[in-house]
């Protein structure tokens, strides 16, 4: 389809009732046939989160195409896109809520925990935690195509009772903070927080 003056535009697609795993692959082309690609990119829709967030548009064409993965009995996929005049907004600027937050968060010696981001959304984002003790791992995992999770990041904070930060990049798909309690002796108590920014 072509798409006129937009600039920017956003997607909001979840799936009801299921545990499958969907895809909506957007392709920008410079024609109406979709010969000439000038950009693609890959939604994944999963682990029971909505996806949302702005982004630019690159070319005078545009085709959506929605793939099953991973199946499952009564996955349904609902997809809105809102074309927009106006360049695509900060992402900290259209959602205050963190992906991930936890205060005073208690673990046993010797644990992991998973933390899922309550959405989707593309982008930069903050990382930010704090521990009692050490040693803690935190991984960023994100959803691969085949509904695995995989380890993108590791972190280790150097000193106790310190927040400490790192900026990355949020990709198109489900994103969980699996926080790995190394310590055998004692519980750990600490902060985490995954925001956009």
């Amino acid at each position: 389809m072509p798409v006129g003056p937009w600039r920017s535009w956003y997607m909001r697609a979840t799936i009801t009732g299921g545990t499958g795993l969907w895809a909506v692959d957007t392709k920008f082309t410079e024609d109406p046939a979709g010969t000439v690609v000038v950009s693609t990119n890959r939604t994944v829709i999963g682990n029971s989160v909505f996806r949302l967030g702005w982004l630019p548009v690159v070319a005078p064409y545009v085709t959506f195409t929605l793939t099953l993965l991973v199946a499952s009995a009564t996955d349904k996929i609902t997809v809105f896109v809102v074309p927009s005049l106006l360049d695509p907004p900060q992402a900290s600027r259209t959602i205050t809520t963190p992906y991930v937050s936890l205060l005073e968060f208690n673990q046993s010696a010797g644990t992991f925990s998973d933390h899922d981001a309550t959405f989707i959304m593309p982008g930069p984002a903050r990382l930010e935690v704090r521990a009692n003790m050490m040693p803690v791992f935190w991984d960023v995992q994100q959803l691969s195509d085949a509904g695995v999770w995989v380890v993108t990041d590791r972190y280790q904070p150097g000193q106790i009772n310190v927040a400490q930060q790192w900026d990355i990049l949020m990709p198109d798909r489900p994103v969980r903070v699996t926080v790995n309690a190394i310590s055998k002796f004692a519980v750990i108590t600490f902060d985490l927080s995954l925001s956009p920014t």
